[in-house]
């Protein structure tokens, strides 16, 4: 009877630990760190196709706010702690993020002359005209100041609540002008269509709050990209890391 086969595979404790320092000193920072970056670019890219999906946007200029840091390598190795951060930018953040969370805003004063400020809310016929500049910023001539010029001829008063002013006569019939609303009394910026006193566009509604509904959802969409690729890109990392490729 044949004798079997016995092939003995052997190794020295010291030799693997060596291995595994080397492994945690040089290959694994790089790999972690390579994979964050990666796993925060995926990140940006979905959080701005759901930034499309969810907003009637005209421009790149939202999508274009969201974005991310580098995880470094440096930090791995010597804090033990691999970070990368997908944001928005400072052009964005003043109002973006109350999609996000859901929420009431309110104008914000300067001082104590600013009471009674209010917000100018897009009317239901503003849409049909070109408002807004290649980076998402309404355009000069389509604010609301801009066109109340010919109205007031001087600047909003410091509470449109407090003191709107009717019945000024206006230089053409597209001239804006101030009206209340009749059911609601809420102020409101229109323009006559004709040179009769009706029909009226509604360019801008008046309103002292806007409220939002938390709809974005920024944060979900980071966490399902670091679910679902996470695990995956670290795996192929190490191997290229470890095979020097």
């Amino acid at each position: 009877m044949a004798d079997a086969i016995a092939v003995r595979i052997q190794a020295k404790t010291s030799e693997v630990e060596s291995q595994l320092k080397a492994l945690e000193r040089d290959h694994f920072p790089f790999a972690l760190a390579k994979t964050l970056t990666e796993v925060s670019n995926l990140a940006v890219q979905a959080v701005r196709a759901e930034t499309r999906q969810k907003f009637d946007l005209k421009t790149e200029f939202i999508p274009r706010g969201i974005s991310r840091t580098y995880a470094k390598k440096s930090d791995v190795r010597n804090k033990g702690v691999g970070t990368t951060v997908v944001f928005t930018k400072p052009v964005i953040s003043g109002w973006m993020p109350v999609h996000e969370t859901g929420g009431t805003r309110t104008p914000h004063g300067s001082g104590s002359n600013d009471k009674g400020q209010a917000f100018t809310v897009p009317g239901r016929d503003i849409g049909k005209y070109s408002t807004k500049t290649a980076t998402g910023a309404t355009r000069k001539r389509w604010k609301a100041k801009e066109l109340l010029k010919a109205y007031s001829g001087r600047r909003l008063p410091a509470s449109v609540y407090a003191q709107v002013v009717q019945g000024r006569v206006l230089k053409r019939k597209s001239d804006a002008f101030i009206i209340k609303g009749r059911a609601s009394g809420v102020p409101m910026i229109v323009r006559r269509l004709t040179s009769e006193r009706m029909p009226l566009e509604i360019l801008y509604v008046f309103t002292r709050r806007a409220t939002y509904k938390g709809v974005w959802d920024f944060a979900k969409t980071v966490e399902d990209v670091v679910d679902d690729k996470f695990e995956t890109l670290l795996k192929h990392n190490v191997y290229l890391a470890v095979n020097q490729l």
